[in-house]
């Protein structure tokens, strides 16, 4: 039996020697080592240790193109040996756009084998869910990368560390307490970098469907407000040919955008043309 810091009257820390793979001379200068700890240091050094060791969470681009990395690679290949790896991949960006609320066996069956009976769609669904799942634990030493609850399917909220929706979305609210001038033009001009098209512009099924219509519709229209604010601005420094791209921008943006007509309009007898 081995103490590591033990204050009086505490349990002792015990290091189980059958349990260890090491010599009888490493787990005895271990023991040294762990002798000279307090028990609250033992703990950290053993959380730190089990820090280093946990896999990377997801970083996960949805506006333009999709793409996913972990660990610095792109996930390629999203379903099981069994699973159709679009089928897996149309899944996962539908649970990340639905968040906390999640999204339902039917509704995703509905989005991906509508024509197939219930019971083979049902049987589609589980197994390429389950092919996802094993994509989304590798390299984990715990799953639940996606719940089931009420009826729901949720993504585990720690499997995502950065998205660029949720990065967008926080760099225009923090555009609201910039202060006016120049380093609000900078504050809105990253928050622009940061959408590079349409939410889930390339994804399979899903970025087809009518279910990311609404989400896209606003995060394009939170842009668009975006363009023509850093187009006014840049008019109010006297920079015709930066506010023309912009206005052009928010036009492409949306064709019927009245606010980037009539600013191109003001700005026409002076800059014929300018970059997107």
């Amino acid at each position: 039996m081995v103490y590591a810091g033990q204050a009086a009257g505490s349990r002792p820390l015990m290091l189980d020697r059958a349990k260890l793979p090491l010599t009888p001379e490493e787990v005895e200068a271990l023991t040294r080592e762990g002798e000279g700890m307090t028990t609250a240091e033992a703990v950290a050094y053993a959380l730190a240790d089990q820090a280093a060791q946990a896999v990377a969470g997801l970083r996960v681009r949805a506006l333009g193109p999709m793409e996913v990395e972990r660990d610095g690679r792109r996930i390629l290949r999203w379903g099981g040996d069994k699973a159709g790896s679009r089928q897996a991949q149309a899944i996962f960006a539908f649970l990340f756009d639905r968040g906390t609320v999640g999204i339902t066996k039917d509704e995703a069956v509905e989005l991906l084998w509508p024509d197939l009976p219930i019971k083979r769609g049902d049987l589609a669904f589980h197994r390429t869910l389950g092919g996802l799942r094993a994509v989304l634990e590798e390299g984990r030493q715990h799953g639940n990368v996606i719940s089931y609850e009420g009826g729901r399917y949720r993504l585990a909220p720690q499997l995502v560390d950065w998205s660029d929706v949720a990065a967008f979305e926080q760099a225009l609210d923090d555009t609201t307490t910039a202060p006016d001038g120049a380093e609000r033009i900078s504050a809105l001009a990253e928050a622009s970098e940061l959408y590079r098209g349409d939410l889930f512009d390339d994804c399979p099924f899903y970025g087809d469907s009518a279910m990311v219509e609404e989400r896209r519709a606003y995060l394009r229209g939170r842009h668009e407000d975006l363009l023509v604010e850093l187009a006014d601005r840049y008019v109010a420094l006297g920079d015709e040919t930066r506010a023309f791209a912009r206005f052009r921008q928010a036009l492409k943006l949306n064709p019927d955008s009245a606010r980037a007509r009539a600013g191109i309009a003001r700005l026409g007898s002076v800059v014929e043309t300018g970059p997107v």
